[in-house]
């Protein structure tokens, strides 16, 4: 993939913006993944966010590479989950995109199609989010999630 074709999100969706980017992965289908970095502490907040999502996972990777980020010298644990109605439920409860951080959450929301291609890929803790317009339909994204801007 051509990385500059990327666009990044002007500013973190928040409210009823992110409860609408949440309800449009949700409607798109899509799956989800967070990271638990090994070299990051995570609270029981953090602990409580696994144990809800466990019935929905899919499947997980030690790796040090996922959307937006490359470790060096670092490994985390990358969790693919299905977008069930509980999982939805607990995305949508975080209220914000940048909520995904450590301690408290796992961190980087991302957002993937059916054949795997991430369309969302979010960083927290650069407060920094792109989309992949290669994986998603821009103008139907933009026309279900009012309030979401993107940079050109």
């Amino acid at each position: 993939m051509n990385a500059s074709k990327l666009r990044a999100i002007e500013k973190e969706p928040r409210s009823t913006t992110y409860v609408a980017l949440i309800r449009f992965a949700a409607a798109a289908r899509s799956t989800f993944s967070l990271t638990w970095r090994h070299q990051l502490k995570f609270d029981v907040n953090g602990k409580q966010v696994e144990d809800a999502l466990r019935s929905s996972l899919i499947r997980l990777e030690t790796t040090d590479t996922w959307p937006g980020t490359q470790l060096i010298g670092h490994a985390a644990v990358v969790r693919f989950y299905e977008l069930s109605a509980a999982a939805q439920v607990l995305l949508e409860d975080a209220g914000r995109l940048y909520a995904w951080l450590a301690p408290n959450r796992p961190e980087d929301l991302a957002f993937y199609t059916a054949s795997g291609r991430y369309w969302l890929a979010s960083i927290a803790h650069e407060r920094a989010a792109f989309i992949n317009p290669d994986a998603v339909d821009v103008r139907q994204l933009l026309a279900s999630v009012p309030g979401l801007r993107l940079l050109d």
